[in-house]
């Protein structure tokens, strides 16, 4: 069995960069190669991200390219491949949701989180020259709030919640009205204006849409909010997190007409 272990970047025209990825596995199993290295590397005419190993004093690579991060081995890189995945980090992260499809992960985040990973990636791009890891922070974000949910055994949108109310001062006095607007709004998470708000799996346990029926041609209506419903959200997260939050919940009303979130 191969020990994999990650590197510093490879700077280094001297070695036999392996083209085809068959033939370096077998390369691998022909000659008995235990240990083999993972990570950046840089050469005169190329860059990317590689696996390594060396055979008789002869380092040898397969160089593909990762913007984020890198695959710890060949199996995950054939993997990410072969569903989808343009990146490790993506890859990685989809693995902890247990999402085996970058599509369906795609999907997930823009589902569970109101974000298009696609438009980070793109403003990364377009604004290259401030060197900003837009994305990677966006990732480090979502990747802890998943960890929390895991961990607190949130269900959709829980994770999110607590996430903003950690945002919050803590010296502040809350009412179930600013609650309610804030994590409708959500909070900017990186310098780039992306905001993540709570799901609509988890506000639609809360909140109700109901149309005018008098306004047939313009569809009108209007938003109701169920205060108890929410409460006990907020009360659950703050119980199993112990997170320190001043809350006014004595003026709560139990429902909410009309509800102004602007």
């Amino acid at each position: 069995m191969e020990k994999y272990m990650e590197m510093d970047t490879f700077v280094s025209n001297n070695c036999i960069d392996v083209k085809d990825l068959h033939e370096y596995e077998n390369m691998i199993l022909e000659n008995n190669i235990k240990n083999i290295f993972y990570g950046k590397r840089t050469a005169k005419n190329i860059e990317g991200e590689c696996f390594l190993f060396e055979n008789n004093t002869i380092f040898y690579t397969y160089t593909y390219h990762s913007k984020y991060g890198y695959y710890k081995n060949i199996m995950d890189y054939k993997d990410a491949t072969l569903s989808g995945f343009e990146n490790a980090i993506d890859y990685y992260l989809s693995k902890l949701l247990s999402i085996d499809k970058y599509n369906i992960f795609q999907k997930y985040i823009l589902e569970e989180y109101n974000v298009n990973d696609s438009k980070i990636k793109n403003y990364e791009i377009d604004h290259s020259y401030d060197k900003s890891t837009y994305y990677l922070d966006f990732i480090s974000i979502i990747e802890m709030i998943e960890k929390n949910k895991k961990k607190y055994n949130f269900i959709s949108g829980e994770g999110t919640i607590l996430h903003i109310l950690s945002h919050l001062d803590e010296n502040e006095e809350f009412s179930l009205e600013d609650l309610l607007r804030i994590c409708n709004y959500g909070i900017q998470i990186i310098k780039y204006d992306v905001r993540i708000r709570v799901s609509s799996n988890l506000s639609q346990k809360y909140s109700f849409y109901i149309e005018n029926k008098n306004d047939t041609w313009n569809k009108s209506g209007y938003w109701e909010y169920d205060g108890d419903i929410f409460i006990n959200i907020i009360r659950n997260i703050i119980q199993k997190t112990k997170l320190e939050l001043r809350i006014n919940y004595d003026n709560a009303k139990s429902r909410y007409t009309e509800f102004d979130f602007d």
